[in-house]
């Protein structure tokens, strides 16, 4: 039985992890919590017995980090029928991933990792990275979007514009003109997921549009 169907049992005084799959490419998890003292470990805490590792060294691997955490990946990826997707994260912080999708950032999804934790990532580099994410801006992420979780949108000068379509031997270059007049138009129905934050300000009533979620579903006509 492959190691991430395994509980991961971290001591008598810890938590224990059963991961499961997801279809987005992520682990989840049943998180037993074993509170017996104040033992509990907090996953990406710095743990002093595990041995210490450099980002360099992670990037050689293919390991991934999650606060001070190191975490082998490539045996959960290689049985996961999302694992290329999984391996996008890899010699990288898995957080900026998670942002991209809410699901991710609720409680349950990082102590999945906990069943794969080799070591801890130096200090140094830790302050590295810490350093990057306190230089992004905050303004309006609480209303409208979490910076650097989607790609920016395209700037499209409506003049200038034009498709371009190459084919073996021709190529042909539209206007957005070109586009309108041309060609006889045709309504697509299409199911398009949503950026997360404003799916989930919808879900809370912050934003006025008729809306339901379903799962792990988000899907609005614009956004």
């Amino acid at each position: 039985m492959p190691r991430y169907l395994l509980s991961a049992v971290r001591s008598s005084k810890r938590r224990w992890v059963l991961p499961t799959l997801t279809a987005t490419g992520a682990a989840t998890g049943a998180v037993l919590l074993l509170q017996d003292g104040e033992d509990t470990v907090v996953t990406g805490e710095l743990e002093p017995k595990l041995p210490t590792f450099s980002l360099e060294q992670v990037q050689q691997h293919s390991w991934v980090v999650y606060e001070h955490g190191v975490y082998d990946v490539m045996e959960f990826a290689r049985n996961h029928p999302g694992g290329a997707k999984v391996l996008q994260a890899a010699g990288k912080s898995v957080e900026l991933f998670w942002q991209q999708s809410e699901p991710h950032m609720r409680t349950g999804v990082a102590e999945a990792l906990d069943g794969l934790r080799i070591g801890n990532l130096n200090q140094e580099d830790f302050n590295m990275m810490q350093d990057v994410k306190e230089t992004q801006s905050t303004a309006l992420q609480e209303f409208f979007f979490i910076e650097g979780a989607s790609a920016a949108a395209p700037k499209v000068d409506l003049d200038t514009f034009e498709l371009k379509i190459c084919g073996a031997s021709t190529e042909v270059s539209l206007s957005l003109s070109d586009l309108k007049t041309q060609f006889k138009q045709h309504k697509v129905m299409s199911t398009i997921r949503c950026i997360a934050p404003r799916a989930t300000d919808v879900s809370n009533g912050n934003l006025r549009r008729e809306f339901r979620r379903s799962g792990q579903a988000c899907c609005l006509p614009t956004c």
